[in-house]
C-alpha cells in the first residue's frame, strides 16, 4: 500500500474493496462519505463508525452534520468517542492511519494524510475499539501490551449517540449555521495574522483609596467632627506633589509606550488588536517590566505605610481635640489629667474600629496582565471592524472588498437555510 491523500474519490475507492467489514474513526465525516457507507451497508457489509460528536468539531471544520442522519437512517452503528484521538480507516484486514485536517485549513493536493497500517497496529486498534475477535491468536498478547485498565478507560469513553443529542445539536445549527470551508479558511488565515489583546495594569487604586468609617464608630453625632474625620479618611491627598510617585509614573509611561508600539485600538470593540508576528516581542517587553513593578512596590512600601499612619494619627488628634473641648457628661467632673487619660482611651477605642489598610496589601495587588482572544467570523463580518482595520493599515482595500463579498454571501446562505428549515 502507498501513501494517499484522503478525498471523496479516494474514500470510495478504499471502501469499495470491503468484503466483510468497514471500521471508521474520524473527528467527523462528510455527507458524501456517509452516503457511500450507506450503500455498502445495503450490501451487508458490517460497518462501525466512531466520531467526535460535538458542536465544536463541526464549527471547527470537521465533517457535516447531515452525515449523522444519513448514517442513522442506513442503520449504521455510530458511536461518540471522547479523549481518544486516534483516526483510521480499516477495511477487513488492512487499513490506513488517518491524520485529519480541518476543511477550514484544507488545500487540495498539499499533503498525504493516509499512512498504511501494519497488521499488529490494525489488530491493536480493533482491540481498543472492542472489535477484535477474542479467538485471534494475537488477542491475549495485544491485550497485555495495551493493558486492561487502558482498555477499560477507552471503553468508558465510547458511547452511542442518542436521538436527543442529535436533536439538540440540530436545533442549534438551524439558528446558527456552521461556517462553510471558504469562510472558515479565511477566518483561520486572519486568526493567524491577528489577535485581540487585553492589557490591564491593576492595583493602582491606592491613589484614591478611602478608608471607611464604621456607622457606629462615633458614640455621638456631630457634623463638624464627622467632616473633620472623613477628610482624613482619604489617603494620599497630596500624592500629585510627592516625589515618591516618580517610579510609579515612569512605570505607567513604559506601559503606555508598549501599548502604543504593539496595540491597535478598535473603538467599536473597545479592545486592542495585535499582529501575531509581533506577539513574542510584546510578551517579552511586558515581562521585562516585572522588575520595574517589583522595584516600584519596594519604593512605595514605607511611604504608603507612613501615609496610612499619618491619616490614623490625624484622626486621633482631631478626636482628642474635639472631645477635650466637648467632654461627655460623665467626664466633666474629672480633673485635667484624668480627663485627658480617659479621652485618650476613648479615642483609641474609636480609632481601633476603623480598618486601615496595610501598605503591603495595597501594593501586592499591583499587576500587569494580558489576555489574548482569537478573531471570530463576526469580527470579519463587522463593517465597523473592517473599516478600522483598513484605517489602521492592517488590511488593504482589496481585502476589505473580499470580506464584504464573503459577508454578503454568508448572509444570503444563512437566510436561505433558515427559510428551508422553517
Amino acid at each position: 500500500m502507498e501513501l494517499l491523500k484522503l478525498n471523496s474519490n479516494t474514500f470510495i475507492e478504499i471502501i469499495s474493496t470491503a468484503k466483510k467489514q468497514i471500521i471508521i474513526s474520524m473527528p467527523n465525516i462528510s455527507d458524501v462519505m456517509a452516503i457511500s457507507l450507506a450503500e455498502y451497508k445495503k450490501k451487508g457489509i458490517d460497518i462501525h463508525v466512531f466520531l467526535e460528536f460535538s458542536e465544536n468539531i463541526y464549527r471547527s471544520g470537521y465533517g457535516e452534520f447531515e452525515s449523522i442522519n444519513t448514517l442513522k437512517n442506513a442503520g449504521i452503528e455510530i458511536l461518540n468517542k471522547s479523549n481518544f484521538n486516534i483516526y483510521f480507516i480499516i477495511i477487513d484486514d488492512w487499513g490506513y492511519l488517518y491524520f485529519p485536517k480541518s476543511s477550514f485549513m484544507e488545500e487540495e493536493g498539499i499533503a498525504y494524510d493516509l499512512l498504511p497500517m501494519e497488521t499488529l497496529q490494525l489488530k491493536s486498534l480493533k482491540l481498543m475499539f472492542n472489535l477484535l475477535d477474542d479467538e485471534d491468536r494475537d488477542f491475549e498478547t495485544l491485550a497485555e501490551d495495551v493493558g486492561i485498565e487502558k482498555l477499560e478507560e477507552i471503553s468508558k469513553n465510547i458511547n452511542y449517540i442518542s436521538n436527543n443529542e442529535i436533536s439538540v445539536l440540530e436545533n442549534k445549527f438551524k439558528t446558527d449555521v456552521p461556517l462553510k470551508p471558504d469562510y472558515g479558511r479565511t477566518l483561520e488565515t486572519y486568526k493567524a495574522k491577528f489577535q485581540l489583546v487585553e492589557l490591564k495594569f491593576t492595583g493602582a487604586n491606592f491613589l484614591s483609596k478611602k478608608v471607611k468609617l464604621p456607622p457606629k464608630a462615633l458614640p455621638f453625632k456631630d457634623m463638624q467632627l464627622q467632616k473633620a474625620i472623613e477628610a482624613n479618611l482619604r489617603l494620599f491627598t497630596d500624592y500629585t506633589e510627592s516625589e515618591y510617585l516618580n517610579d510609579f509614573n515612569k512605570l505607567k509611561e513604559k506601559i503606555e509606550i508598549i501599548r502604543e508600539k504593539y496595540c491597535y485600538h478598535l473603538k467599536c470593540r473597545e479592545k486592542n488588536i495585535i499582529i501575531r508576528d509581533e506577539k513574542g516581542n510584546f510578551i517579552s517587553d511586558i515581562d521585562s517590566l516585572k522588575g520595574d513593578i517589583l522595584k516600584t512596590q519596594v519604593n512605595l512600601l514605607n511611604m504608603l505605610q507612613s501615609e496610612i499612619n499619618k491619616s490614623r494619627e490625624q484622626i486621633r488628634s482631631n478626636l482628642f481635640i474635639f472631645l477635650l473641648s466637648n467632654p461627655p457628661d460623665n467626664y466633666k467632673s474629672l480633673n485635667e489629667t484624668n480627663l485627658k487619660n480617659e479621652i485618650r482611651n476613648m479615642v483609641n477605642g474609636i480609632v481601633s474600629k476603623i480598618h486601615f489598610p496595610l501598605a503591603a496589601k495595597l501594593i501586592n495587588d499591583m499587576k500587569l496582565e494580558y489576555s489574548f482572544y482569537d478573531l471570530t467570523w463576526e469580527d470579519l463580518n463587522n463593517e465597523k471592524v473592517l473599516t478600522e482595520l483598513l484605517e489602521k493599515g492592517l488590511i488593504n482595500n482589496n481585502e476589505k472588498s473580499y470580506f464584504d463579498e464573503l459577508a454578503i454571501a454568508a448572509k444570503k446562505e444563512n437566510i436561505c437555510s433558515k427559510t428551508i428549515n422553517q
